[in-house]
């Protein structure tokens, strides 16, 4: 594969991922359908940090190809990622973005690494 198409496919991971735990969070706080109520002030401000925060690194990251920030932004969802993946229904898909961002920074590694052939 030519580098300009894994580039294209790091790029389109990272991007991918990063819309929709943006797009995940807004179900989790907004429009939860496993609650009844609205969400607490403190829920709302730990998952905006450990959710919401890193996804918008992670666009940043795919947007400027930047491996450390995808690498940053993977580290930071990791821990509550792996604590959404206990939950119910589609909250579990924090996982699998937190590892599409793992995904996107090795792609973007491997295409910034010069081939020896």
């Amino acid at each position: 594969m030519k580098s300009v198409g894994k580039m294209s496919v790091a790029y389109w991971t990272g991007v991918l991922s990063s819309v929709i735990a943006v797009l995940l969070w807004a179900v989790l706080v907004f429009w939860n359908p496993y609650s009844s109520g609205s969400i607490e002030s403190d829920v709302f401000w730990n998952t905006l940090v450990t959710l919401f925060a890193p996804a918008v690194l992670a666009l940043i990251a795919a947007l400027t190809r930047k491996v450390f920030l995808m690498v940053f932004a993977f580290i930071w969802s990791l821990p509550m990622s792996l604590y959404m993946l206990m939950t119910p229904g589609i909250f579990k898909l924090f996982a699998l973005v937190s590892l599409l961002y793992l995904l996107s920074a090795i792609l973007l590694n491997r295409v910034k690494k010069p081939q020896n052939k």
